[in-house]
């Protein structure tokens, strides 16, 4: 599950009217800050971890958007000397494609920035916390999605999606693990996102 919390300045979005016409309003940025459960990586997003995720997607008048999110998961230790400590970071970016547009807008829906169903490509990569604080490089990611975006009321904000692509995980073999290898394997993704935008 996700949580996002999102700031919009000048983006490309429409509105109904009472009368059921879709009114274009200015808007082309959104800033998102987002908590919760959007990768199927057990080491950034395990039980007692607190993802946070600050993202920035732009949109442009063709239905196309870019963005880009810096990852971040926090470790909740109690009774450790550090309470909150940072166990994984790593960054996404990626380009979407909100289809259909003209058809949302003549059902008198909402269209435009980050509203919609979409397509995107992505890529992402992820580094976890290693021996002595250093951070060590996880995996990097490519990945095919299908998902949906909608606003709810006013500030409330839904995305949902489904992707399918490769990662290059490390791999250990030998009697005491000193073989480490990399290779690609598939991976699936669920994404959940709850949150706020303005």
């Amino acid at each position: 599950m996700s949580l996002s919390v999102g700031a919009a300045a000048q983006t490309l979005d429409s509105t109904t009217t009472p009368g059921g016409s879709p009114v274009s309003t200015k808007k082309a940025l959104l800033v998102k800050l987002t908590t919760g459960f959007t990768r199927p990586c057990p080491t950034a997003y395990s039980v007692g971890t607190v993802p946070l995720v600050v993202g920035l997607e732009y949109a442009l008048p063709t239905g196309w958007s870019v963005y880009a999110n810096g990852l971040s998961g926090f470790l909740v230790s109690v009774g450790q000397p550090n309470l909150v400590q940072l166990g994984v970071g790593g960054f996404e970016a990626g380009v979407r494609h909100y289809y259909n547009q003209p058809r949302r807008q003549q059902r008198g829906r909402r269209t435009g920035a980050g509203i919609g169903n979409y397509w995107a490509l992505q890529t992402a990569s992820l580094w976890q916390e290693g021996n002595g604080y250093q951070a060590a490089y996880e995996y990097t990611a490519g990945t095919a999605q299908w998902g949906l975006q909608r606003r709810l009321g006013g500030h409330g904000l839904v995305d949902v999606n489904l992707g399918l692509g490769v990662y290059n995980p490390e791999r250990t073999s030998g009697f005491r693990s000193e073989i480490r290898t990399r290779k690609l394997e598939v991976l699936p993704e669920v994404g959940l996102k709850l949150g706020l935008v303005w």
